[in-house]
């Protein structure tokens, strides 16, 4: 994913407008410091809300936070739960 100043506050306009979608690549940008300063935390809480609205990927990525303690404590039982939503979801199939 690249990245520009410019995108990133795109990102930020549209997740703060409620669009699941820009919240979901702005907590990729935080998740991989692309631009930015990297802060797991704040892409945990960036892919919560893009799930929230049924964003597989952000489901998937969320649960991998929790299963390493990225960003969030580790809590093997909500990866869990957030890797089965991400497959009910459509993630990892084609």
């Amino acid at each position: 994913m690249s990245n520009s100043p410019e995108s990133t506050v795109l990102f930020q306009r549209a997740c703060e407008q409620k669009s699941v979608a820009g919240c979901a690549h702005l907590a990729e940008i935080y998740a991989q410091g692309i631009g930015v300063v990297r802060d797991l935390e704040r892409a945990a809480e960036l892919h919560s809300i893009a799930c929230s609205g049924n964003i597989s990927h952000s489901c998937h990525s969320l649960g991998k936070m929790y299963r390493r303690g990225q960003g969030v404590e580790i809590d093997k039982r909500k990866a869990r739960e957030l890797a089965e939503r991400a497959a009910a979801l459509g993630e990892g199939q084609s």
